[in-house]
């Protein structure tokens, strides 16, 4: 049914209350474009600026890095998941907060309860993330060295877990963001997050990738040379390595979340 003029010129004059320069991640915003090469580049910069980083981020490096070492070990089954389950834990209550700080201080933002951080990490189920991965690449080496379609299953099984949580925890890397810096609350924090992937998920899995490759190539590293005997020195080298890529995941979501929040525009629509 053709609606009346007055309908018309209704639908022409009217605004969202999204379009609001304050209000931006709302439903009717246009996320910018950043390139992989702009994110890593600009990261760098704040990271230089502010070096107190790796300092908030060393005990979650410490803590991944005995993880790490206890996942290596020959240790019985409910050993291992009585490590991971600590692991788990101590991510949720100690590092999310200390993530969230390091997180606060590169996008030079006033930081709040630290009960949000910790739900948000819980929610997103964030510390399953390396678990997954460090097994997976267990899997993957001994499949190298024998070769079984056990290996093969159980390998791409946790990989595959482990690939769908990153791509949730992109999310959940810039709902703290949006948690302390627009004083959200985290359920809200968490569905406006979404904003800052739309159409460029795939570009910061990339810059995620590149950012975490040196402590992918440390550990699997430390996997391969595990099988000729025990090597002490790759606890600490694998703590440094964590520590730099922790801090340096840091700086790009600061950059990504910065250069959004001031390059969104209004979403265009036609006019009847």
């Amino acid at each position: 049914m053709p609606i009346t003029k007055a309908e018309r010129e209704k639908l022409r004059t009217h605004t969202f209350s999204e379009d609001k320069k304050e209000e931006f991640g709302g439903t009717h915003m246009v996320a910018p474009e950043i390139s992989v090469a702009e994110v890593i580049s600009g990261s760098f910069g704040i990271l230089i600026s502010r070096p107190l980083t790796f300092v908030a981020n060393i005990l979650g490096s410490v803590i991944f890095a005995i993880y790490l070492f206890a996942a290596l070990s020959t240790l019985p089954v409910l050993d291992l998941l009585l490590y991971a389950a600590m692991f788990f834990i101590l991510e949720i209550i100690v590092v999310a907060p200390l993530t969230a700080v390091s997180r606060a201080k590169l996008a030079n933002i006033k930081r709040a309860s630290a009960s949000g951080p910790m739900l948000i990490a819980f929610n997103y189920l964030e510390p399953i993330v390396p678990i997954l991965y460090i097994a997976g690449a267990v899997l993957a080496v001994e499949l190298v060295q024998s070769p079984s379609w056990e290996l093969l299953g159980g390998a791409a099984v946790v990989l595959v877990l482990a690939f769908i949580l990153q791509i949730m925890n992109l999310d959940s890397s810039i709902s703290v963001y949006m948690y302390y810096d627009k004083k959200l609350d985290r359920a809200t924090a968490m569905s406006r997050s979404w904003f800052f992937l739309s159409g460029q998920s795939v570009r910061i899995l990339c810059v995620s990738t590149v950012a975490f490759l040196p402590l992918i190539v440390a550990v699997l590293l430390d996997i391969c040379l595990r099988n000729t005997g025990q090597v002490w020195y790759m606890i600490p080298l694998v703590l440094l390595v964590a520590d730099f890529c922790y801090s340096w995941w840091d700086a790009c979501t600061a950059y990504i979340y910065g250069e959004t929040a001031k390059k969104a525009k209004p979403m265009p629509y036609s006019r009847l």
